[in-house]
C-alpha cells in the first residue's frame, strides 16, 4: 500500500542517517535530511536571513564609521587623514564582519547537523524511549496526559518529522536546509557594511579640503552627522518595509 511504502521509505532514511552518524560525516547527513518525504519538507523563509545580514552589517557600518569620523575630527586631524582612517576602518571591519558572520553560521550549522545525527541514532536504537521523552516534553508544557501520546503517535508515523520535532523541542535546534549558505549571508553582511558605512564619509570625500584641519564646526562634519542620521533612517525603513511594517516608524525608531 501507499502508506506501507511511505513508512518503508522513512525507515530507510533513518537507517541512512544512522550510517551517516556512525561515519561522522555531516555532509552525508545533510544530503539525507534534504531528501525529505513528500509533505514533510520544511521550507524556511529567506527573508529573515536577508534582513539579518542587512541590518547587522549596515548598523555596525554606520556607527563604526561615524565614530571614526568623530574621533578623527576631535583629534584635529586633517580631512585627508579622516578619509584615510575612515576607509581603512571601513574595509577592515567589513571583512571582519563578513568572516565573523560566515564562521558563526558555519559553526551553528555544523552543530545542528551533529545534534540531529545523535537524535536520529537515538531514535533508531530505541524509538520507544525517544517517544516517551517527547511526550514528557509536551506534558511539561501543560498538555493533558492524553494529548501528548496522541501527538507523538502522529509524529512517529514519519521518523524524519519525529526527529525534527524532538530536536526543536528538546534542544531548540533546526537542521539547516540544503540551500542555506553561510557564504551568502556573509556576503550580504559585508556589502551592507560597506554601503551604509560609507555614507558618513561622503561629506569628507565630496566636500573635504584635504589639507584643512578638521573641526566640529566644519560643514563636512555637520553634513557627516546628517548623512549618518539619514543612513539610520533608511536602514530602519527598509527593514520594516521588508517585514510589512510601517516604514516611516521603522526609520524613526532606528
Amino acid at each position: 500500500t501507499a502508506g506501507g511504502n511511505t513508512q518503508k521509505m522513512a525507515d530507510e532514511r533513518v537507517v541512512a542517517a544512522r550510517d551517516a552518524y556512525r561515519s561522522e560525516d555531516p555532509e552525508s547527513s545533510r544530503r539525507v535530511h534534504s531528501s525529505l518525504l513528500p509533505g514533510a519538507s520544511e521550507k524556511h523563509s529567506k527573508a529573515g536571513e536577508f534582513i539579518k545580514g542587512i541590518v547587522y552589517g549596515g548598523l555596525d557600518g554606520i556607527m563604526t564609521t561615524f565614530a571614526i569620523c568623530a574621533a578623527s575630527v576631535g583629534g584635529t586631524f586633517e580631512h585627508k587623514a579622516v578619509l584615510l582612517i575612515g576607509f581603512a576602518n571601513l574595509i577592515g571591519d567589513a571583512i571582519s564582519m563578513g568572516l565573523g558572520d560566515y564562521f558563526s553560521e558555519k559553526s551553528e550549522s555544523s552543530h545542528a547537523i551533529a545534534e540531529r545525527l545523535k537524535e536520529e541514532a537515538a531514535y533508531m536504537n530505541n524509538p520507544m524511549r525517544e517517544r516517551m521523552a517527547l511526550a514528557q516534553i509536551f506534558r511539561e508544557k501543560g498538555y493533558s496526559p492524553q494529548d501528548p501520546a496522541t501527538v507523538v503517535d502522529l509524529f512517529a508515523e514519519n521518523p524524519d518529522v519525529f526527529v525534527n520535532v524532538l530536536l526543536m523541542e528538546h534542544k531548540g535546534l533546526s537542521t539547516p536546509d540544503e540551500d542555506d549558505s553561510p557564504a551568502k549571508g556573509a556576503f550580504i553582511t559585508f556589502i551592507s557594511f560597506i554601503l551604509f558605512g560609507a555614507l558618513p564619509l561622503l561629506a569628507f570625500l565630496v566636500f573635504g579640503e584635504f589639507d584643512t584641519v578638521a573641526s566640529v564646526t566644519d560643514k563636512q562634519f555637520i553634513l557627516s552627522m546628517c548623512l549618518t542620521a539619514f543612513a539610520l533612517f533608511i536602514l530602519g525603513a527598509f527593514k520594516d518595509k521588508l517585514v510589512g511594517g510601517q516604514w516611516w516608524k521603522g526609520g524613526l525608531i532606528m
